[in-house]
C-alpha cells in the first residue's frame, strides 16, 4: 500500500494538574485506519472491492480554538478510482475522506509513556494527560537526502476481495439482533460504521461447549464463513458458516497461543470442507478469574467484564487485520451461560460491537458492554477521553491515561497468509 504522511507527531505527556513531564515522539502505525476507511468506501460501493487499499493519504484535523498543531484528529484521503456502482461521485477526483478520532494513537502514546517510569519520570501505574501536536516533516534541499523517503519502492498486488451476492433483508429476517452499545465519544459518527455480522446459534453453542470442557484454561478457535454484497443495494456484510476449533494450542488460565501446528490443522480442515471458505474472526474464553473472590469483590473487580488486552489487540491486529474481520469473547462470571461478545474494528481500532445472532432459539438479547473501547483491567479503560463527538472540540482538548500493567490474555505465533 502506497501511504503519504507529511507531519510527525509528538505528545506532551503532564501531570493530572498540568505540570510537564516529558515531550515524546510519537510513530504512528496507519494501516488499520486505512483499511477500515477503503472497506468503509467499499461498503458505500465508492471504491471497486479489494482486499486493501491502494493508495492513502494520512493529514491532522485541527483543533478547532487552538488550530495548528494542535490535533483533534485525522483525515484518511483514499486515492482510488471511483467504482462503477457507486451511489454518488467521489470529490475532488477520485479523493475520499474518512475521519479517525484522535483516540486512535492513545495505546501508542501509552506504549511510548512507559520508558517514562523506567526513567523515573512517572510511577507505574500513574495516569497522566497528554496533548498531541503534528508538524510537517524536513524537507531536503536540492541534492540533499530526504531521511524519509525510502530507498526502495514495494509495490502491493492487490487481490479483489471475495464477495458472493445474496440479500441483506433475508438474513436480517431470520436472525435476532444482538446490540451492544457505541461509545458516546464517536458515536455521532459511527452509525453503519459496523458491518452487518449473522452468526449462527449453534457456532456460539459449539464453541461454549469447547470453552467449559477446557474448565479453568483458555480456549477458542477460528471462524470461517463467506462475504456477500447485499443484492440490494451496495453493503457488505458477513455470513459466518463454521467454528474450527484451534488444536496444538499452548494455553493456560490468561494466556492462548497459536502455533504453527494450529493454523496448519485450521488451513487442512477448510481445504477438506471445499466450500469456498474465507477466515472471517476468531473465538477465545477467559476463564472465571474470580471464583475465589467474596461476592463484595467480584462487584468492582475489573475482571468481572468483558475485555479485550493488549496480546488480544495484537493478535487481532496480526492475524485478522482485515476490516471484516471480528473477534467472539466467551467469559465465564459464575453464571450458569457464559457470556458472548463480539469486538471488531471501526475506526481502525478493536472494539465492541453489534452483531446478528441466527438461529431458532433466539429469545434474549446479547448482555450490553459497557463502553465499547477496548476494557482493560487495571484502569476505565485504555484511553479515556473526556467526551465529544468526532469533528466537534471535546469539553477538554486533552486526554488521560495510565502506565499500569494489565493483565496479559493471548498472542500468536504465526501470521494466515
Amino acid at each position: 500500500m502506497g501511504l503519504t504522511d507529511q507531519y510527525r507527531y509528538v505528545a506532551d505527556i503532564t501531570d493530572l494538574d498540568g505540570k510537564p513531564i516529558d515531550q515524546l515522539p510519537v510513530q504512528p502505525d496507519w494501516d488499520a485506519a486505512v483499511q477500515w476507511a477503503h472497506f468503509r468506501a467499499v461498503r458505500r460501493g465508492q471504491v471497486p472491492p479489494l482486499m486493501r487499499a491502494p493508495s492513502a493519504t494520512m493529514k491532522p484535523i485541527w483543533q478547532h480554538d487552538h488550530g495548528e498543531p494542535h490535533v483533534s484528529g485525522f483525515h484518511v484521503i483514499l486515492q482510488e478510482p471511483c467504482a462503477s456502482q457507486a451511489e454518488e461521485p467521489a470529490p475532488d477526483n477520485g479523493a475520499l475522506s474518512f475521519t479517525i478520532p484522535r483516540t486512535y494513537l492513545g495505546a501508542e502514546v501509552e506504549r511510548c509513556a512507559s520508558r517514562l517510569v523506567s526513567e523515573g519520570k512517572l510511577l507505574d501505574g500513574q495516569r497522566f494527560l497528554y496533548q498531541l501536536s503534528a508538524f510537517q516533516k524536513h524537507e531536503a534541499a536540492p541534492g540533499e537526502a530526504d531521511p524519509q523517503t525510502p530507498r526502495f519502492h514495494v509495490e502491493d498486488v492487490t487481490q479483489p476481495l471475495p464477495l458472493g451476492t445474496a440479500s441483506l433483508a433475508a438474513h436480517i429476517d431470520h436472525a435476532a439482533k444482538q446490540e451492544s452499545p457505541i461509545d458516546p465519544a464517536v458515536d455521532a459518527s459511527a452509525s453503519g460504521a459496523d458491518m452487518p455480522v449473522f452468526i449462527p446459534e449453534r457456532v456460539i453453542n459449539e464453541a461454549k461447549a469447547l470453552a467449559r470442557d477446557a474448565g479453568d484454561i483458555e480456549t477458542g478457535g477460528v471462524l470461517i464463513g463467506r462475504l456477500f454484497r447485499d443484492s440490494e443495494s451496495t453493503e457488505v456484510f458477513s455470513a459466518i458458516t463454521a467454528f474450527i476449533p484451534a488444536r496444538h494450542t499452548v494455553a493456560d488460565r490468561s494466556r492462548l497461543t497459536f502455533t504453527a501446528d494450529t493454523w496448519a490443522a485450521v488451513r487442512a480442515a477448510v481445504d477438506l470442507r471445499g466450500k469456498d471458505e474465507m477466515l472471517l474472526g476468531w473465538i477465545h474464553s477467559h476463564p472465571f478469574w474470580c471464583r475465589s473472590c467474596p461476592q463484595e469483590r467480584r462487584q468492582v473487580c475489573p475482571l468481572m467484564r468483558p475485555f479485550f488486552s493488549r496480546d488480544d489487540i495484537a493478535l487481532h491486529r496480526t492475524v485478522f487485520p482485515g476490516a471484516f474481520n471480528i473477534a467472539v469473547l466467551l467469559s465465564d462470571f459464575g453464571e450458569p451461560d457464559l457470556r458472548c461478545d463480539v469486538f471488531g474494528w471501526r475506526f481502525g481500532m478493536v472494539m465492541s460491537r453489534d452483531f446478528y445472532l441466527v438461529g431458532p432459539a433466539v429469545t434474549e438479547p446479547a448482555h450490553p458492554v459497557p463502553g465499547s473501547r477496548p476494557a482493560l483491567p487495571g484502569g476505565e479503560a485504555e484511553l479515556a477521553c473526556t467526551g465529544g463527538a468526532i469533528g466537534t472540540k471535546p469539553d477538554s482538548e486533552r486526554c488521560s491515561t495510565d502506565t499500569s500493567g494489565r493483565k496479559t490474555r493471548s498472542s500468536c505465533e504465526s501470521e494466515v497468509s
